[in-house]
């Protein structure tokens, strides 16, 4: 409905499609060049959206399964859940000020570069829409997003931790992997724009930035403490247990002595050796490596594209 309502919005302006300025020469010109841009508009804005919530539901459902293990100083289950859900005013003010500020200033630099051919007209205007729309949405999405990693982070601070256990853990690294995978999906929908040749790197280049970073907090933040206490656990079971060997008295030749205590401490140290110092399953694993591949992926089919497209023309 997002998409259909967007692309309408921008058909009715003359940018997608033919409309009333397909017949002006000048308006039909600009409508060509900015089409691309204006059908990448509508499909991050409406791809977005329920990405989000799709994620928010299921950062509840991370909270819900490690509320057992969770201490009375980290506060009631519920007041953690409505933060995720729930910003206050002063962050929502902040943070739309931010997005309204980047896209005053991508829409004047495009001015000054002539990307827009500044002219007042429907599909001009248009064009500002789409671009400020599109900095607004994504930057309270991307804000929403790091603001759960960050109470992520730090229930992954306060959890009671066995190492033992790290299934225990996967909610931290199931959220990690959807808030990342959330931003490897809009950026896969950046080549939209090199359907038009005339599309140069200022129109994508300061949104693709403003995403890569993010994307990385994403992925470390709410795993990293469990990461460093997984490691530092391990470490400490392990200096314990080689204690626990190095002491044990070896049998002597002439007279053997029963090693019995000897190989259940042999078998746990395999044990804890074995164990994951990352939050991760191998499914998950595979899962992110297969989804992180997708931005390069499109990027480099688009360039192929315009190129076959070049050569024929």
């Amino acid at each position: 409905m997002l998409f259909l309502l967007l692309a309408g919005l921008f058909r009715v302006a003359g940018v997608i499609g033919v409309s009333v300025a397909h017949h002006v020469p000048e308006l039909a010109d600009q409508a060509s060049g900015n089409r691309s841009a204006a059908l990448f508009f509508s499909v991050i804005v409406a791809y977005i959206v329920p990405v989000f919530h799709y994620i928010c539901e299921r950062t509840v459902q991370a909270i819900d399964q490690i509320g057992p293990d969770l201490p009375a100083s980290a506060g009631p289950v519920d007041a953690i859940r409505a933060r995720v859900h729930h910003k206050s005013r002063t962050w929502f003010v902040t943070v739309l000020t931010i997005g309204t500020a980047a896209a005053v200033g991508h829409n004047l630099v495009l001015a000054l570069d002539d990307v827009t051919r500044a002219g007042v007209s429907f599909a001009w205007l248009a064009m500002v829409f789409g671009t400020a729309l599109t900095w607004i949405v994504m930057t309270l999405v991307i804000a929403a997003l790091i603001s759960n990693a960050v109470l992520m982070y730090r229930l992954a601070c306060e959890v009671r931790l066995n190492p033992l256990a790290p299934d225990r853990l996967r909610p931290f690294a199931s959220v990690a992997v959807l808030s990342t995978l959330a931003i490897v999906g809009a950026q896969a929908a950046f080549p939209i724009m090199f359907l038009d040749a005339r599309i140069g790197a200022i129109v994508f280049l300061p949104g693709l930035i403003a995403t890569v970073v993010p994307m990385i907090v994403l992925a470390l933040l709410p795993i990293w403490p469990l990461h460093r206490r997984l490691k530092m656990a391990k470490q400490s079971t392990l200096a314990q247990l080689n204690q626990q060997i190095a002491s044990f008295p070896l049998p002597a030749a002439d007279a053997p002595q029963p090693i019995g205590e000897l190989l259940p401490l042999l078998g746990y140290r395999r044990e804890v050796q074995a164990l994951p110092e990352w939050p991760f399953d191998m499914r998950t694993l595979g899962r992110l490596a297969l989804y992180l591949i997708i931005p390069p992926l499109t990027w480099v089919g688009a360039a192929l594209i315009e190129n076959v497209v070049n050569a024929m023309l």
